[in-house]
């Protein structure tokens, strides 16, 4: 239960940094991109995400309104680090847990990405990064382990040409002892995304135009079961998730403006004993870029 209460830093740390320096622009929404930040650029995030969690039969609730907030700076032409405020509203209804509504901090990420090989030309660019990075407790509760997680280990791939985009990203997160005992599962993410332009159908030969292009993802999430007392196992915690991303994104190169928009469902939820099931979530997400110098 307490996993579905802590917001998986994942969605917020894999939002895709769309002001970005290739000629090539297609971005996923909920999958990493491995094109970094230009050199001395950033890039400014922010996201409205509601989540809707449920659990009729044993009588659980839960809706969160999200406002992860992302600053990204290019420290080269390869490394980008990048973290995120994840401000948080949620509404319990979790009888022996919480009943009643909340507004605070989940906890922080702070990571490094490294793109370590790149082929480019004008027809096409394939690149692949390494991600590594921890997450600073809040101390927020109910919004936070009360744990410093590290690693937070991944790659990701991104092929692009002048139409298309697939991006593909992995990572797998420790999870240390969040006090009292308990100790959250390890986790695994990985994410596939799928980008086409739809306008305008033909790119100038020179500047980059106003683009609409229309995003499908899956983005999948594996825990472990939660510990705590020495080897006893939490039965209702734990288990895998599967969710379809559809959306759109806008790009306003001549301002530096992207607008995202993006609903999710899932596919496939096997969770263990009774925890509460993601029903649907639906996101707004507006990305300002540029350079400091």
């Amino acid at each position: 239960m307490k996993r579905n209460l802590k917001w998986s830093f994942q969605f917020f740390i894999l939002l895709s940094l769309s002001i970005i320096n290739s000629p090539l622009q297609a971005y996923p929404i909920a999958t990493f991109i491995s094109v970094p930040v230009a050199k001395g650029g950033y890039a400014f995030q922010s996201e409205i995400l509601y989540q809707n969690f449920r659990n009729d039969t044993a009588g659980l609730k839960l809706d969160t309104v999200a406002f992860p907030q992302l600053f990204a700076y290019g420290i080269t032409n390869r490394v980008t680090i990048f973290t995120v405020i994840p401000l948080v509203y949620a509404d319990f209804n979790v009888p022996g847990f919480l009943v009643g509504n909340e507004f605070g901090v989940a906890d922080i990420p702070i990571a490094l990405k490294e793109d370590i090989y790149r082929k480019q030309s004008h027809l096409q660019n394939i690149q692949f990064s390494l991600t590594q990075g921890i997450e600073i407790p809040s101390g927020d509760d109910p919004f936070t382990s009360n744990s410093i997680d590290f690693p937070f280990l991944g790659g990701v791939f991104t092929w692009q040409t002048p139409g298309n985009e697939i991006d593909q990203d992995f990572s797998y997160k420790i999870n240390t002892d969040g006090g009292g005992g308990f100790n959250e599962g390890d986790e695994f993410f990985h994410d596939t995304a799928y980008s086409r332009r739809l306008l305008p159908w033909k790119l100038p030969e020179e500047g980059q135009p106003f683009q609409w292009n229309v995003v499908l993802e899956l983005n999948g999430h594996y825990a472990k079961r939660d510990t705590g007392g020495g080897d006893f196992l939490f039965a209702n915690s734990g288990g895998y998730t599967l969710l379809l991303t559809s959306g759109f994104n806008f790009i306003f190169p001549k301002k530096n403006f992207n607008l995202d928009v993006a609903a999710q469902v899932p596919m496939i939820q096997d969770l263990n004993g009774t925890q509460l099931e993601n029903q649907y979530n639906v996101l707004v997400r507006f990305t300002h870029g540029g350079a400091f110098f």
